[in-house]
């Protein structure tokens, strides 16, 4: 165990020093701020639209489309974990690629689709519309985002009516 964490360590601290790395300027990405009051906006709060696996008050800005491949890997370390299985990153315990655009530049939508962690619900589909109601300025010191989501599953129904997966009809999908 300690060979492999002294490994694992050496891997890391290796791999940042050789590769070379570049910062992209995504300023132009989100939303920017625009001139249209008197008042004076703060370009950004976050520089993301989200913030690991949940969302910011920041949006997309307009006519701008955003693919996302997200992941949560399993046991990095542990019984099942190592570098027999690349350090948790071949047990992904979850999966999501989505497709998020910028209608305006406080409003976007997103729809994914997500592996599931498999307890109780799998094979999810969903979407979301974010509005950015509030933006932070000089003399209000608070942004707010509205969101709404939904998400359904299209995995394969039991006849069982005491599990979890019996959807007797399609509504019963949802979320």
């Amino acid at each position: 165990m300690k060979f492999e964490l002294i490994s694992f360590i050496f891997l890391v601290f290796s791999s940042s020093i050789l590769t070379a790395q570049v910062e992209q300027d995504d300023s132009s990405v989100y939303a920017l701020n625009l001139p249209d009051t008197d008042t004076i906006h703060y370009e950004k709060a976050f520089h993301g639209t989200r913030i690991i696996n949940g969302h910011s008050v920041e949006t997309l800005a307009k006519g701008y489309m955003e693919m996302r491949i997200e992941h949560r890997f399993g046991d990095i370390a542990g019984v099942n974990g190592g570098y027999q299985n690349m350090f948790g990153f071949d047990n992904l315990s979850d999966m999501r690629i989505a497709l998020e655009y910028g209608i305006s530049n406080d409003l976007m939508v997103g729809f994914g689709r997500s592996k599931g962690t498999g307890a109780p619900y799998r094979s999810l589909l969903d979407g979301f519309v974010k509005y950015r109601a509030v933006r932070q300025s000089r003399n209000f010191p608070l942004s707010v985002a509205v969101i709404g989501g939904s998400s359904f599953t299209y995995m394969k129904a039991s006849s069982d009516l005491s599990e979890v997966s019996n959807f007797p009809k399609a509504v019963h999908r949802l979320s």
